[in-house]
């Protein structure tokens, strides 16, 4: 069976879990010393989070926050730092860049990064039974991605309009 990994801070004997919305208001990405300076020390002031600060705040409905991403890693920190030029709040976010990268992704793009996926999965699959003897006729159906690429020619050709 394949073991699922993630990095997470558990807290001892938690009182309640309850959350409450947090909006990125902005998404920076760090040089890998920073963010791991902020990760471990993450009470330090930092240029990225000074010049945000005008964007951090908590209000009745949220708190809005920037991210800050590893530019060579997978991870984030959600910040609020209530006009500090230090985090006053913050959480670690686990495989931050890969929620950044669907965030920022149009709904067009996403069907054909997800029907990459779903053949890769299928290759895989195909790799872990031994079947060497398919084809990528086998793996793509191709009438799917036609009937994407006439949709996604409507969309934009209805937008230049």
């Amino acid at each position: 069976m394949n073991k699922f990994y993630m990095n997470g801070k558990l807290i001892h004997k938690a009182s309640d879990h309850n959350t409450k919305r947090c909006e990125v208001e902005k998404w920076v990405f760090l040089p890998h010393s920073d963010f791991e300076r902020l990760k471990t020390n993450p009470y330090q002031e930092h240029e990225a989070i000074t010049a945000a600060k005008d964007l951090m705040y908590e209000d009745k409905n949220a708190y809005h926050c920037i991210m800050l991403l590893d530019e060579y890693g997978e991870d984030g920190l959600l910040i609020e730092a209530e006009g500090f030029d230090h985090p006053r709040l913050s959480m670690f976010v686990p495989d931050a860049k890969s929620i950044y990268e669907r965030y920022h992704t149009s709904e067009p793009e996403l069907k054909p990064h997800d029907m990459i996926k779903d053949t890769v999965e299928k290759i895989t699959e195909l790799a872990h039974t031994g079947k060497t003897d398919f084809t990528s006729a086998d793996m793509i159906d191709m009438d799917e991605i036609e009937s994407h690429v006439k949709n996604t020619d409507r969309l934009f050709c209805s937008e230049l309009s």
